[in-house]
């Protein structure tokens, strides 16, 4: 049920843009708002989810420690942006590939599995939508893009088709066949959003829609494993407090470096989530593969 939910909103918000004449920068502010709203909470019980799936018992602690990786990151951006932009790509691509292989049921996957997944969800439609997010990448790399010609569709080509072999190899494993056809789905959804969507606008629906809503699933149903009288609306109050403080510092950050056009709001305002991602990225790395493992430990602090 909600698989069809999930497309049935994708289709419809897709079909409306193709079919009613919206402004660009219209489309773009109503992405970013939907990934404040909706993007940024599914971190924001990376405390809880961490106190369940280790020794540490101490909230402050953990803080600590991801507002250190987030300061270490942006240091980073400032010292070598473009290297720092190419770990991010990197990072998300294999954060997105992990979070859909979990959802999907398939367990203990190979890195190099997820970051097929991951590569295919991100990188494929980066290098295919090349010319159309030049503008993005150029404030972070001045100008130092590459010229991917006719590469840009080969390459997404070849990532495609290692995914499509990657299915066919879970299916000689004796993956579920449910499994096997919600990937096959999935695959089929991102190649025709990106061919008919802007990638702004087709990597909201993933990123909201698909990766956030099915990190908000996950956390939601092993934080009431382990705790009984842990339920939806404690989710939603602890979801709250780090959201508004993420949402608030994202804001503020971008009021201070005042962006003088859409494109450098855009870019500034990934630069920032980025610096969210890697410490939440980790979190969930540890999550997904303490949940895999045979006995289960841990209660929820």
């Amino acid at each position: 049920m909600i698989r069809i939910i999930q497309y049935g909103i994708a289709i419809t918000l897709g079909f409306a843009y193709l079919t009613i004449d919206v402004n660009s920068q219209l489309v773009n502010s109503f992405c970013l708002i939907l990934i404040l709203l909706f993007g940024i909470p599914h971190g924001a019980v990376d405390h809880r989810i961490h106190l369940s799936t280790s020794k540490d018992t101490s909230v402050l602690k953990y803080i600590l420690r991801y507002v250190l990786i987030a300061a270490g990151y942006i240091l980073w951006w400032l010292l070598d942006p473009t290297k720092a932009l190419f770990i991010f790509i990197l990072l998300s691509a294999y954060h997105f590939g992990q979070e859909l292989l979990e959802d999907n049921k398939i367990k203990n996957s190979d890195v190099w599995m997820r970051m097929i997944w991951g590569l295919m969800i991100l990188v494929a439609p980066m290098i295919y939508h090349i010319e159309s997010i030049s503008g993005y990448l150029n404030v972070v790399t001045q100008g130092e893009l590459p010229d991917f010609g006719f590469w840009r569709y080969i390459v997404p080509s070849a990532i495609i088709l290692f995914a499509i072999g990657s299915i066919l190899l879970f299916k000689r494993r004796g993956i579920e066949k449910k499994s096997i056809h919600q990937l096959s789905a999935f695959l089929g959804f991102i190649i025709i959003i990106h061919v008919l969507l802007p990638f702004v606008l087709a990597f909201t629906l993933y990123f909201v829609l698909f990766h956030s809503l099915n990190a908000f699933k996950h956390q939601y149903k092993w934080l009431k494993s382990k705790k009984s009288n842990y339920d939806i609306s404690r989710f939603a109050g602890d979801l709250v407090g780090f959201s508004l403080l993420a949402i608030l510092g994202i804001l503020s950050l971008l009021w201070f470096l005042k962006p003088e056009s859409q494109t450098t709001l855009i870019t500034y305002f990934f630069i920032l989530i980025s610096l969210i991602t890697l410490p939440h990225a980790i979190t969930l790395d540890q999550f997904y593969r303490f949940r895999s493992q045979p006995r289960l430990s841990g209660g929820l602090k």
